[in-house]
């Protein structure tokens, strides 16, 4: 019986996690990013096109829609799936859930099996892994898919063989095909891991050359299988005077430069395999060249993604990594694992600043395996006297309520340290607190404070007529201006009117700067301020 613990545990933690996930999946509207990535999803399953988003790989917006693929609506109705978000959701669920059991069992069979049990409950109850593993966005596809590579890089860096170098490769493609972010985490991560394990020198050896190119041909052929194997341009066509190709050309004209010329010309005119693939990467790197701002401080500083990290970790789960982190270096047997798993942590962090990520830590949740580890590490050390264990169960008392409190909507957490629940709102904006996953949240209020009427300015694309939200425009535009504008929403006739204003909005469209708008009354499901 005694075997079978841990199977039991993991199953068990696992259902609930699936569980309260759905049910958290069934209580929120879509968010901002959803409806571009079921519509991605559907154009590259069914057209494979892949033109609203230019900046990241389709394959986890293909896991999204796969259910959908069995229903006849989804080819005739453009909308299907996202007026039917459930099915692509649970698939998303799957994932988080399939990252949960992979977190267990490695760090059962990599550290031990105390810190594994451990490490699970913190996994299975972190808020910001709770939020985006119900949600049908790249960040829980590439943060499972991440984390495999890890797993079989460490492997394969302990000793090479070629089924393991073919698994590394697969899982690699896999990753830079659910999202582009992962290639600078994955650049600096291999060069950390070559330079700590002192085989920098080898990749200039001929001896690499034959690995080195296996896994290139294999990496790159499961890329191209997420876009179907076609062949397309690189540079699409678009009149646009602005565009940086259409300058180039400009600029080869005038100085009869032949060379540029064709080479623009080239990438306007002759498909290429992968060529989506790398117009996805010269897209993003003339984004990374932009200067990216934020709603609040109005520039990507070095120090905003940690500081957002900070605030959106929960408290107690910062203790247990700082502890756990002291703790693995203070054993002198787990100090080189302790590194290894300090590399990929590091390399994200830095990574998202060089690459000029927005400081938004749903970017960073490739991150979140390695912090919670580390938390789990921390086991033994609260063990150790009766005081310690009083506090421990205390953390991990705060720990469990301190999610509780947030669900449904755990993308809207935030600890201690950023204030006053109804005062977060002065420095979260976007998917670090409103993300448009509220709007089923706005009829019940309203209904409760006996309101008339309702003008809402909402952050997002969803449909409110399906949350009985019937307004006198229509839902689902993607112009930033219509999004700004208020829908005059009538419910009764009930004399008291309230203006709510999504918490993005108010930033992006300018009302926080408006006189009548300067000061909420107070905000509704973390996302609508109230005036």
């Amino acid at each position: 019986m005694k075997k079978y613990i841990p199977f039991i545990f993991i199953s068990l933690l696992t259902v609930f996690f699936v569980v309260i996930s759905i049910i958290s999946a069934m209580k929120e509207s879509l968010t901002y990013d959803e409806i571009v990535d079921f519509r991605e999803g559907r154009n590259a399953v069914l057209n494979h096109t892949f033109d609203i988003d230019p900046y990241n790989p389709p394959l986890t917006r293909e896991i999204g829609v796969f259910p959908y693929i069995f229903t006849g609506k989804f080819y005739t109705s453009p909308n299907f799936a996202q007026e039917n978000p459930f099915a692509g959701r649970l698939m998303m669920i799957f994932l988080g859930a399939g990252l949960l059991i992979g977190v267990f069992y490695f760090v059962r069979k990599f550290l031990d099996e105390r810190s594994a049990y451990f490490t699970s409950l913190l996994f299975a109850l972190e808020p910001t892994i709770l939020a985006n593993s119900h949600y049908v966005t790249m960040d829980i596809g590439v943060t499972l898919f991440s984390f495999i590579v890890f797993i079989l890089g460490v492997k394969l860096l302990q000793k090479y063989t070629l089924k393991d170098n073919l698994l590394f490769a697969v899982a690699t493609g896999i990753s830079i095909a659910s999202k582009i972010t992962f290639l600078p985490f994955f650049f600096l991560s291999s060069c950390l891991f070559l330079l700590y394990d002192k085989k920098i020198k080898v990749i200039f050896s001929k001896k690499f050359l034959k690995p080195l190119f296996t896994f290139s041909i294999v990496t790159l052929f499961v890329i191209w299988s997420a876009y179907f194997f076609n062949f397309h341009v690189v540079i699409k066509e678009r009149k646009d005077a602005s565009r940086i190709s259409e300058k180039l050309l400009t600029y080869a004209k005038m100085h009869n430069n032949k060379l540029l010329f064709n080479l623009v010309t080239t990438g306007k005119n002759l498909p290429l395999p992968l060529g989506d693939f790398i117009a996805t990467l010269k897209n993003n790197a003339i984004r990374g060249v932009e200067s990216q701002t934020t709603y609040v401080l109005q520039k990507n500083q070095w120090y905003l993604m940690p500081f957002n990290l900070f605030i959106k970790l929960p408290i107690p789960l910062i203790i247990f990594f700082i502890v756990g982190l002291f703790a693995i270096f203070h054993e002198k047997k787990n100090r080189n694992k302790g590194i290894i798993l300090l590399i990929p942590l590091i390399s994200i962090l830095i990574g998202s600043f060089l690459f000029h990520l927005p400081p938004l830590v749903r970017y960073v949740l490739p991150a979140y395996p390695f912090i919670v580890i580390f938390g789990g590490f921390s086991y033994d050390v609260w063990q150790k006297s009766l005081v310690r264990k009083i506090l421990f169960s205390a953390l991990l008392l705060w720990y469990v309520l301190g999610t509780l409190n947030s669900f449904p909507h755990f993308i809207s957490f935030a600890n201690e340290f950023a204030g006053y629940p109804n005062e977060r709102y002065k420095i979260l904006v976007d998917s670090n607190m409103d993300w448009g996953q509220s709007l089923n949240d706005v009829y019940p209020y309203a209904k409760e404070k006996n309101i008339g009427t309702i003008y809402l300015s909402y952050f997002g694309e969803d449909n409110g007529d399906l949350y009985g939200l019937k307004s006198d425009k229509a839902y689902g535009s993607y112009k930033f201006p219509e999004i700004c504008e208020f829908h005059k929403i009538h419910l009764s006739n009930l004399k008291k009117e309230i203006t709510l204003i999504s918490l993005s909005n108010w930033y992006a469209c300018g009302y926080s700067k408006m006189s009548k708008y300067k000061t909420p009354k107070g905000i509704v499901s973390d996302s609508f301020l109230i005036f």
